[in-house]
């Protein structure tokens, strides 16, 4: 019986002996593990710090060529757009010259132009005898412009019924523009006669007549021009009502978006003139006044 507990006894302590031995190798395991790792966490910041840096340099040195390359750009970037600028101005001027040109060329063939090689088919004349004369309705029988392109009547004012028919007849022909020219006769006869508001609102009558039958019509308005001579009681003591006149006529395009067509400057003196002091001679409207429509309308 002893002998049996004394063996328990011996295979305790080596068992005890051998649990201890493990823990110390354990102990042991761990540390060298432990300092293993402290070396190996040592190692590897430093490697990555090195990479990092060098990522900076490199980073730096991409920088710097890039900050140099950009320097050099706009050095031939300049350059470049300086020629480029040279060259546009060069063509431009060469543009300039050249539309110079052109516009000289056009307005001397236009001036040696004749007359009866105008396209009238997108025009329309409407007024009294100043325009009956450029064709062959009235007395006077020009023959410039073709009777398809005029409507007016002689002695014709704004509130003769002919005046709404002239406009209704020009307004359904549908034509892109339209000019109206009258007053001759207007601004001495009454209800007109001194009352400028008469006169703008008879002459609105027919252009709003006119433009509720063709609104895609453009609208001209001939100045009411003055021979400057005693007409024989006609003009007399008129000249600053036509003043006034056209004034209105000039501020009521400008409200209503029409086209003024001031032709004052057409008559130098008495020359053009025909004996009745009203009317113009043939010399006068193939020279002067139809060459000025003409390259008015851009026919």
């Amino acid at each position: 019986m002893k002998r049996r507990k004394r063996r328990t006894r011996a295979y305790y302590k080596r068992m005890m002996l051998l649990v201890a031995l493990i823990g110390v190798l354990l102990v042991a395991l761990v540390a060298v593990s432990s300092a293993v790792y402290d070396k190996m966490m040592a190692e590897i910041p430093e490697t990555s710090q090195a990479v990092s840096s060098d990522s900076v340099e490199e980073k730096t040195e991409s920088a710097e060529t890039k900050k140099t390359t950009e320097s050099v750009k706009p050095e031939k970037e300049t350059s470049e757009d300086a020629a480029t600028d040279t060259v546009t101005r060069e063509t431009e001027t060469s543009a300039e010259e050249t539309a110079e040109t052109t516009q000289a060329v056009t307005t001397t063939q236009e001036t040696k132009r004749d007359l009866a090689s105008v396209n009238y088919d997108q025009v329309v004349f409407v007024g009294d005898s100043r325009t009956l004369s450029l064709g062959s309705g009235g007395k006077l029988e020009y023959r410039i412009v073709p009777e398809s392109a005029i409507c007016a009547t002689w002695g014709g004012q704004l509130v003769d019924a002919s005046a709404m028919e002239n406009t209704k007849n020009a307004a359904n022909k549908m034509r892109a523009k339209a000019v109206f020219w009258y007053g001759v006769n207007d601004v001495q006869m009454n209800p007109m006669r001194d009352n400028v508001d008469n006169f703008l609102g008879n002459y609105a009558t027919l252009i709003n007549e006119y433009v509720k039958i063709n609104p895609n019509s453009t609208i001209y308005i001939v100045s009411i021009l003055n021979t400057g001579v005693n007409e024989k009681d006609h003009y007399e003591g008129q000249e600053e009502n036509i003043v006034r006149y056209n004034a209105a006529l000039k501020q009521y395009c400008a409200d209503c978006g029409y086209i003024y067509v001031d032709v004052t400057s057409l008559l130098v003196g008495e020359e053009g003139i025909l004996d009745d002091n009203i009317h113009f001679s043939e010399s006068f409207y193939k020279e002067k006044y139809v060459p000025f429509m003409v390259d008015v309308l851009g026919l």
